[in-house]
């Protein structure tokens, strides 16, 4: 195996023997984030399948129970394995999110929210309906 091959693959596997939670887990093992169980551990969060977006507002701050209650860019410190598109994500949200507050109004009609877990992203089960005005 070459060293660029090797590298590849000592980058999604352990390299060193551990143990979590009672369980061993050997060295060259793939070890994978589980983000939505992570996202929905009620220890971190109140309600983790109601969409509640106050939970990270100042005065709750659920998102900062632990260094790992919420990590949707990647675990650790920023200067750590994080997601390669971390900041493009971070500003393309900011100003699509000015825009839309901005110059649209949103209406969401009673509808099933309910997620399907089993695909990678989730998305609701039924789609998300919503209506756009523009101001």
């Amino acid at each position: 195996m070459s060293k660029r091959s090797d590298h590849a693959v000592r980058a999604r596997t352990q390299r060193e023997d551990f143990e979590l939670g009672g369980y061993r887990i050997p060295k060259d093992w793939m070890v994978l984030w589980a983000l939505r169980e992570t996202n929905m551990w009620p220890a971190s969060f109140r309600e983790p399948s109601k969409f509640d977006p106050d939970r990270f507002g100042e005065a709750r701050a659920e998102d900062k129970a632990s260094e790992h209650a919420f990590v949707p860019q990647g675990v650790g410190p920023e200067t750590g394995h994080r997601c390669p598109g971390l900041d493009y994500a971070t500003m393309f949200m900011q100003l699509f999110a000015a825009h839309l507050v901005r110059d649209y109004e949103l209406s969401l009609p009673e509808q099933d929210t309910s997620y399907q877990w089993k695909i990678i992203p989730p998305e609701p089960k039924a789609g998300l309906a919503f209506q756009l005005t523009r101001r």
